[in-house]
């Protein structure tokens, strides 16, 4: 089968759409499929994509867009992009969009040019990431949770854990909800509890957030590590005991959740969106936007048992629903039924 992944970033952008985005092209590949990657992300050198598996076009002129929709079996765009939905009502494809972020602003109205992605929607086969997207659009759709890398993110015996620790992976935006995060720090330090965290990540509001550590008094106990990658991302999440994603909006669902209970750390997660979804077992949820009760999730999560057998299996058992071949394997069989109904009902036509 031909398919066509359509992807406004990918690789070697950074973002989890990105990143799943990656995952689909090479399994799809890799199950004997012929794959093109259509995307606006630029390569950083001329070579970067001779050694994949699949083909990518970068930045395509409309001409090669609608070339290579022509072309395909079945076009998939991961996250709709009405910049390249055009030639689908030309040529007439099966056509299958994942939805993997909320369809609206972050005030949340809805635009003109959201209403005419969730109008446009109506035309394709359907997935959502998540039960809270799937709701959220009002449309039927298929659920199918993103995955993980799990062959990079697992844990590591031969590293040390610092018990009480705690780390944040993400971009340095107010959304995202370090200072919230910090100001938490501040509730626990004056009730003596003083856990160390480690901020990895980089945005517009380091510079910021590293003022806001001075004035809080919590220097000597955050550090800021900057943007990590790969092998050595993993090996900090194996030295940390607890995650903390604080994020203000709701997050759609968070694969970083998934990338920290492989490593072994605890996850304390806030509770709108997606975000519980992809914690399931293995963490604890506590109030978007509010200190208080990040503070009090925190502090639980200092004081919990220790993680005994039962809660490896319960997180083992989570983990397995989000890998890449159960990701691949749910967004496949959805692919392969969204062409066979297409040639049903052009044969029936005809």
């Amino acid at each position: 089968m031909k398919i066509l992944l359509v992807s406004h970033g990918f690789s070697p952008d950074v973002g989890g759409i990105e990143a799943m985005s990656e995952i689909l092209a090479r399994g799809f590949s890799s199950a004997g499929h012929e794959v093109v990657v259509m995307t606006r992300s630029a390569s950083t050198t001329s070579r970067q994509d001779d050694n994949l598996t699949y083909k990518v076009s970068r930045r395509p002129a409309l001409r090669q867009v609608a070339r290579l929709v022509a072309n395909a079996d079945v076009v998939f765009h991961n996250n709709i992009c009405v910049r390249y939905a055009w030639p689908i009502l030309l040529y007439r494809r099966p056509w299958v969009v994942a939805t993997h972020t909320w369809i609206r602003r972050n005030d949340g109205r809805r635009s003109l040019v959201d209403r005419l992605k969730i109008l446009v929607l109506r035309l394709a086969t359907r997935i959502s990431a998540s039960s809270a997207l799937a709701q959220d659009n009002g449309l039927p759709s298929v659920v199918v949770p993103n995955g993980y890398d799990a062959g990079l993110f697992c844990m590591k015996s031969e590293v040390d854990r610092i018990p009480g620790s705690l780390v944040f992976v993400g971009r340095l935006v107010p959304g995202k909800g370090v200072h919230v995060l910090l100001q938490a720090l501040h509730q626990l330090k004056q009730e003596g509890i003083q856990p160390p965290l480690t901020v990895i990540g980089d945005g517009h509001q380091r510079a910021i957030l590293e003022k806001l550590t001075e004035v809080l008094g919590l220097t000597g106990q955050v550090s800021f590590s900057g943007v990590v990658k790969g092998e050595k991302l993993v090996e900090v999440l194996n030295r940390h005991d607890i995650m903390v994603i604080p994020s203000v909006w709701n997050e759609p669902f968070g694969v970083v959740a998934l990338e920290g209970a492989a490593c072994g750390c605890y996850i304390v997660g806030t509770e709108n969106g997606g975000l519980p979804e992809a914690i399931g077992n293995c963490g604890t949820v506590v109030p978007n936007n509010n200190a208080d009760a990040l503070a009090n999730g925190i502090q639980h999560a200092l004081l919990r048992p220790p993680r005994g057998e039962d809660f490896s299996i319960s997180r083992n058992q989570h983990l397995e629903r989000h890998t890449p071949e159960a990701m691949v394997n749910g967004y496949l069989a959805i692919l392969i039924d969204a062409r066979r109904e297409y040639g049903s009902s052009t044969t029936k036509a005809g």
